[in-house]
């Protein structure tokens, strides 16, 4: 009878330490990232929609979406965000196609759409 409380008392002891005592002390927590990216998008003054082809994509080019190019355009030291839309074959009156953005660096954290000036 001793032999089946000595078994009963390690199958408790047993079950407190794998449920009980790590769940009391809780999960380590991960580490704080390195990185921590905010975007700031709008507050620069690069407000763009962008687009690519519909959820079914029927054509190769409407598969890729849309890219971005930093330059310098202008040649005055700072680079300049060119960003190349997307589009898709259908769907768009050619008044309202997508076009691509060339953005001016201001120089202080800002830019400013140029697109049409260019």
């Amino acid at each position: 009878m001793s032999r089946n409380r000595n078994f009963s008392f390690l199958g408790l002891l047993f079950a407190a330490c794998v449920f009980v005592i790590p769940n009391f002390f809780g999960a380590p927590r991960p580490p704080s990232p390195l990185v921590r990216f905010t975007d700031v998008a709008q507050k620069a003054g690069i407000d763009v929609q962008m687009i690519n082809g519909p959820g079914t994509t029927k054509y190769a080019f409407e598969s890729t979406g849309s890219g971005v190019a930093l330059i310098d355009y202008d040649r005055d030291g700072y680079p300049d965000i060119f960003l190349v839309n997307g589009s898709r074959l259908e769907g768009f009156a050619p008044s309202s196609a997508p076009t691509n953005h060339l953005f001016h660096n201001n120089r202080d954290g800002t830019f400013s759409d140029v697109s049409f000036l260019s």
